[in-house]
């Protein structure tokens, strides 16, 4: 006879059901919060070395900004000629005014150095602090960078947006690491895509286009 204790009893299954869990919020969530493949481009372009991924968001937002450039002018009640305001971001304009020393100061060092901060540092800070979330900590940002550009009318607004989302979801993936490298490469990119508009500016004078 075998004693009690000894026999095997079956397992009794448990009623606790481990918990779900979530992905923690990514900035890449800004391209869909599932594969697709814009974000998996975006994924590896934030894993290369840091100066290919500064050229490459660079040429990007570059891009993004000619593009809302061009639906805007495309649009009915806007005409860029007729936008006074317009020439305040013109680096031809600027050139004409400041001279291309000043103008090269301020728009490859001061400005970058300068916007980087109170239009990523900052407003990422908060909103990261506020609601935990990268979405809206991007698009914060990107609103805000549009904002700031608006004294040069609503071209101001929509000609920086582009280069805004690019900067947030630059700043906001290098925050990962440290705030440090976060702020030293968006401003890197800020850099590249002024420096892109003054040598596209340089070689519009030398072929004499004039404004717009």
């Amino acid at each position: 006879m075998v004693h009690q204790s000894l026999t095997t009893r079956p397992a009794v299954p448990s009623s606790t059901v481990p918990p779900k869990i979530h992905p923690a919020p990514d900035v890449l969530d800004v391209f869909g919060s599932r594969y697709n493949a814009v974000r998996d481009h975006f994924q590896r372009v934030l894993s290369l070395s840091a100066p290919a991924m500064i050229a490459i968001f660079a040429v990007y937002a570059t891009l993004a900004d000619m593009g809302l450039a061009f639906i805007l002018e495309a649009m009915p009640f806007y005409s860029i000629a007729d936008d006074e305001a317009a020439k305040a971001i013109d680096p031809r304009a600027m050139i004409a005014d400041k001279g291309l020393w000043v103008t090269f100061i301020a728009a490859i060092f001061l400005a970058p150095l300068l916007e980087t901060l109170m239009n990523q540092w900052f407003p990422i800070w908060l909103a990261m602090k506020v609601t935990h979330r990268p979405v809206v900590a991007v698009w914060f940002s990107t609103v805000l960078f549009g904002a700031f550009h608006l004294h040069a009318g609503v071209y101001g607004f929509v000609a920086t947006i582009g280069a805004g989302f690019f900067l947030a979801v630059a700043f906001l993936h290098g925050r990962q690491f440290s705030r440090k490298r976060a702020y030293w490469t968006t401003a890197a990119i800020h850099a590249g895509v002024n420096g892109i508009a003054l040598t596209v500016a340089l070689i519009l004078i030398r072929l004499g286009v004039q404004w717009p």
